[in-house]
């Protein structure tokens, strides 16, 4: 089963309004391994002990998309609020109507919170979110007023000091104050180091664009 695409999950998320993030503790190690593929986890340790794995490790061939393909399905039927990307599980959700963003969502929690109870998965508490306004998803904020970058990862950008206008260049328009056209085009090469922190803002800013409303 394909990997959910970045994309594709924030541009799902465009409309709401109220946002949860569920982790699922120890991604992998929630599968038990089948039994007659127990013996080829085997691993021998420096003490001559030999070990097999009873859940599926990490670092074997497609474990990754057997623990993709295992969320995706449990969460099939909610994959219109509850996109999921591996351990980490998106709830969103807006107003219906005459009910609420909250309610709707709390509705949705719900749902989801009885899926993850019946199959057995365990959650991490100190890293999920619920019911707030702007969550973090795969490195960019998704909230109410659309997409953004982490201020986190681009504060390189944003600290970036503004270049200082070249000594060779300064004094050589001092050397040569009354030829032709000089004031005009000290005055362009110098703005340049004035509109240089705008346009680093240019970098570090991304559009929002939300999603159109079809009612």
């Amino acid at each position: 089963m394909p990997i959910h695409y970045k994309e594709v999950i924030i541009y799902d998320m465009g409309r709401s309004s109220n946002f949860s993030i569920i982790d699922l503790r120890d991604g992998f190690y929630q599968i038990l391994m089948s039994l007659c593929d127990v013996p080829y986890t085997a691993v021998s340790t420096p003490s001559s002990m030999l070990w097999e794995w009873l859940v599926m490790p990490q670092g074997f061939s497609n474990t990754p998309a057997t623990f993709n393909r295992m969320v995706t399905a449990k969460f099939r039927v909610f994959r219109d609020f509850t996109p999921s990307y591996f351990d980490d599980i998106y709830v969103h959700s807006c107003s219906s109507g005459a009910q609420s963003d909250c309610y709707v969502h709390h509705g949705h929690l719900r749902q989801v919170l009885e899926v993850l109870r019946a199959s057995v998965l365990n959650t991490k508490l100190t890293k999920c979110v619920f019911g707030v306004d702007e969550i973090l998803v795969l490195g960019d904020l998704m909230g109410v007023n659309g997409c953004r970058y982490d201020p986190e990862k681009i504060q390189p950008i944003s600290d970036w000091p503004v270049p200082p206008p070249s000594r060779t260049f300064v004094t050589g328009l001092a050397l040569r104050p009354t030829s032709a056209n000089t004031r005009a085009i000290s005055r362009s090469l110098l703005s340049r180091c004035v509109t240089y922190s705008p346009r680093m803002l240019l970098g570090s800013e991304v559009p929002c664009v939300r999603k159109p409303s079809t009612a």
